[in-house]
Formats: C-alpha cells, sequence, structure tokens
C-alpha cells in the first residue's frame, strides 16, 4: 500500500554542504581555511578531472588534514598553506569559493579585508562565494 508519508533518513552535514553548494563538473573551486575536510574531498569528487579543487589554509597541520581526507576519497587536489599575504592563486581562476565561516570570524580585522581582497582578485567575474559557518550540535550549539 502506497504511504502519503515517507520517512526519509537524513542525508548529514557534508551532502546538505554539497547541495548548498552548488559544485558541479568541471567547475574550479577554491576552499579558504581549514573548514571540512571531508567536505573538500567530496567538492573536489564532484569538480572531477575536468576541474579543479584547490584550498589555502594557514597551517601545515591543516593542509595535511584536507591532503588526507583527499587520498583516502582517490582525488586530486592543491593545497597551499599560505601566510598572511597574497595566494599562489592566478587573477580569476575560480568559478566558486567555499570559506570556512569560523576560520575567517576568529581572525582580525585587518586579515578579514585581506581575505576579501584575495577573494575578489581570485574569483572570476559571476563566480559564487560561499561561506559556511559550522556549531556544535546537542547541548553545546544550544547554549554555545
Amino acid at each position: 500500500m502506497f504511504s502519503m508519508l515517507r520517512l526519509r533518513r537524513s542525508r548529514g552535514p557534508v551532502d546538505l554542504a554539497l547541495g548548498m553548494s552548488g559544485v558541479r563538473l568541471g567547475e574550479r573551486l577554491l576552499q579558504v581555511g581549514p573548514g571540512d575536510p571531508a567536505f573538500f574531498a567530496a567538492a573536489a569528487r564532484k569538480t572531477g578531472l575536468t576541474g579543479q579543487a584547490s584550498a589555502v589554509v594557514e597551517s601545515a597541520a591543516d593542509c595535511a588534514a584536507l591532503e588526507r581526507a583527499a587520498a583516502r576519497d582517490g582525488v586530486l587536489v592543491e593545497v597551499a598553506a599560505v601566510d598572511r599575504g597574497t595566494w599562489p592563486q592566478p587573477e580569476a581562476s575560480f568559478d566558486l569559493a567555499v570559506i570556512d565561516g569560523n576560520y575567517v570570524l576568529n581572525l582580525d580585522a585587518g586579515w578579514q579585508s585581506a581575505v576579501g581582497a584575495e577573494l575578489r582578485r581570485v574569483v572570476r567575474g559571476g563566480g559564487r562565494v560561499l561561506a559556511i559557518h559550522r556549531r556544535p550540535r546537542g547541548w553545546g550549539g544550544f547554549f554555545g
């Protein structure tokens, strides 16, 4: 018998973020900050071999975490550990930039404006910028 009410299992935060980003095959993706390594690897998988997935982070530990997640999923990525200066990517080279909101909110105002200037430089005209802010689940998120 057909039921009008179907229960559906939740897809999880990574699938939700992938759906929000709208990343497609052949696009050039840039992640700013460490973010969720599982999301970065899944988004790199969606860009495919015709696209590009890159990330800019501040520390070597964040760089290693993103590279491990990509290796686990079997995708090719470029991760650069940068200081508070210009990024190694050329101008207008990305279709989509995903920003780790938690990372950017913890920066001082001068570095936040530098991140904004670099985003304007590397994202092509008509490109998209998406900020994802995570908060703890459960009681910690409720009272946090």
